[in-house]
């Protein structure tokens, strides 16, 4: 069972703790870990807008909420390692912002234009905090839990951010693999085989970008949710796994500390690989709808990926996608008649309602 320890601490302790990377010698610094948190770790979410109304409240006394900072001595490599931000990031980063004179207060001051009095009360002001240790013997998934249930109640996560922080310790390949794809992750995953001398995830990448662009995150991690879905529909060849939603994903999701076989990867590199391919054969790419960076919307890429996915893409089913995709850009009743197909609002699964559409695709004759 986890430790909890409840306590009250100062601003300014809080402040130096953060900052002070003496205090990291001790064990005692925080980090406002980027695995816990949503957008950047510098920067995080909250606008200066949010801060100023968080500062106020801190200076009007009101309820602010508990700072919760866990230390998992299951992954710690040193007694010094320091506790990191579960929750309450965002208001960390707002109070370290604050007297670093980032931004100014509801009244228009900034932390170092206030009386030397106002700065002394606002560094005494009591938080309320919470340091969560992870003993050995406590489940792998213990702190994914406590961080979905802080955050899935009262300020909802975005699926990405879910995922993310299922995979926190860096140890989950598909999520490390999804991670190497986009611009701006750091990823643990190393690919175990070459496919081909050409077929590896860098060459993926340089595929995805001539077609759609370079893959970059989003401040709340939609990219990820995305490729997360694409490589475990592509893994397990089931396109109802085609998904962003964490609850459809994680319990397919690899086990942490596993490698990805060389059937696996292979199998994920080929799918992939093959519908970047027929993309590339296609003129304008506008068919498949708005691309966000990077990534299609999901529904319009569905019925190529389904086949793809699923294994069953023949040399002339191939053929019969591409010439579609490029017919439907001359010839504007067929266009139109495509479109309307995913505008049907009947009963029926999502799936059948690709299927219809992949079978729309592969009956359209060929002039």
């Amino acid at each position: 069972m986890v430790r909890t320890d409840t306590k009250t601490e100062t601003i300014k302790n809080l402040y130096q703790r953060n900052t002070d990377k003496d205090w990291n010698k001790t064990g005692q610094g925080i980090s406002i870990e980027s695995s816990f948190q949503r957008g950047d770790e510098e920067n995080g979410i909250w606008t200066n807008e949010f801060k100023r109304v968080y500062i106020d409240s801190l200076q009007c006394g009101f309820p602010a909420g508990i700072l919760t900072f866990v230390k998992d001595n299951k992954c710690a490599t040193s007694y010094q390692d320091p506790w990191k931000v579960l929750d309450g990031g965002n208001r960390t980063r707002a109070i370290r912002d604050y007297i670093d004179d980032v931004y100014q207060d509801e009244n228009g001051f900034k932390f170092s234009e206030l009386s030397e009095k106002d700065r002394a009360e606002f560094n005494t002001i009591l938080i309320p905090c919470q340091e969560i240790t992870i003993e050995r013997n406590d489940p792998p998934d213990t702190i994914t839990k406590m961080f979905i249930r802080l955050n899935t109640k009262i300020n909802p996560l975005r699926q990405g951010e879910l995922i993310k922080s299922h995979g926190h310790g860096g140890d989950v390949w598909i999520i490390e693999m999804a991670k190497k794809l986009i611009a701006g992750w750091t990823s643990t995953f190393q690919d175990v085989v070459k496919v081909a001398d050409t077929i590896d995830l860098n060459h993926i990448q340089t595929l995805w970008a001539s077609s759609f662009g370079e893959l970059k995150e989003t401040n709340r991690c939609d990219t990820l949710a995305m490729i997360t879905g694409f490589i475990v529909s592509a893994k397990t060849s089931n396109f109802t796994l085609f998904d962003k939603r964490y609850y459809k994903l994680s319990n397919t999701l690899s086990n942490c500390g596993t490698n990805p076989t060389p059937d696996d990867q292979d199998l994920i590199y080929k799918k992939l690989v093959t519908m970047l391919d027929i993309i590339s054969n296609i003129s304008d790419k506008s068919i498949f709808g708005k691309v966000c960076k990077g990534v299609p919307p999901q529904t319009k890429i569905a019925p190529l990926w389904k086949k793809i996915c699923e294994g069953d893409l023949n040399e002339a089913d191939k053929n019969k996608f591409i010439w579609f995709y490029n017919a439907v850009n001359d010839n504007i009743d067929l266009r139109n008649k495509y479109l309307d197909l995913f505008k049907d609002t009947n009963s029926e699964t999502g799936n059948l309602k690709i299927q219809r559409i992949v079978d729309f695709i592969l009956q359209c004759d060929i002039v």
